[in-house]
């Protein structure tokens, strides 16, 4: 594997690790801050509806300026709703998150930070693979990050058993969200429409 192949199936690894645990401890958080069942289930589908929609917009700017580009924008939506659900139990701000549709788990597996991020870094890795190694290399990623999600799962566990709450679990997501943006700046920047037009 090159270079930036290395790079995109670090930056997915280190990403599903959070969505391992996530995906289960969202929704038992909103709702011990008092969010009741209705509102959880507003605060997910509007999540599901903001995550379609950023794919098919991550799908035009990424041919507009390049893919790298648009990943490196469309992950860091999940650091900003991390950042949020660390420093705040504000309803209203923590129900916003939903809007940028990267909350919404996945499941293992699932978890790159979903919505928008997933397509692109699969455009990428086929775009940096031959023919030849695209099934070894896509099936590298998937099970990696099926590992790596389980292993968040586990590590979530344990962290709970050792008395640290669902806070420290989003500040540590917070902190895994910024390294796969500094992973995807060792990925080779690609051209998008707009830069070959001009």
């Amino acid at each position: 594997m090159n270079r930036n192949v290395k790079a995109l199936v670090a930056s997915r690894v280190i990403r599903s690790f959070s969505f391992g645990y996530l995906s289960f401890t969202i929704p038992l958080y909103l709702k011990s801050i008092g969010f009741n069942p209705a509102l959880i289930g507003l605060y997910f589908m509007i999540n599901s509806i903001s995550s379609s929609l950023l794919v098919l917009a991550a799908g035009f700017l990424g041919d507009l300026y390049g893919r790298r580009d648009t990943l490196i924008a469309m992950s860091s939506l999940f650091t900003a709703s991390m950042l949020i659900y660390s420093i705040t139990t504000n309803k209203l701000a923590i129900f916003i998150t939903s809007i940028l549709g990267t909350t919404g788990g996945g499941g293992p597996g699932g978890g790159a930070g979903g919505g928008p991020v997933t397509p692109l870094q699969t455009s990428l890795l086929a775009d940096n693979t031959s023919p030849v190694e695209r099934t070894k290399v896509y099936s590298i990623t998937t099970a990696s990050s099926t590992a790596s999600s389980l292993t968040g799962a586990a590590t979530s566990y344990l962290l709970i058993s050792m008395g640290l709450g669902d806070l420290f679990l989003f500040k540590l997501s917070t902190v895994l969200s910024l390294v796969p943006l500094l992973v995807l700046l060792m990925v080779r920047r690609d051209r998008g429409g707009l830069m070959l037009i001009q």
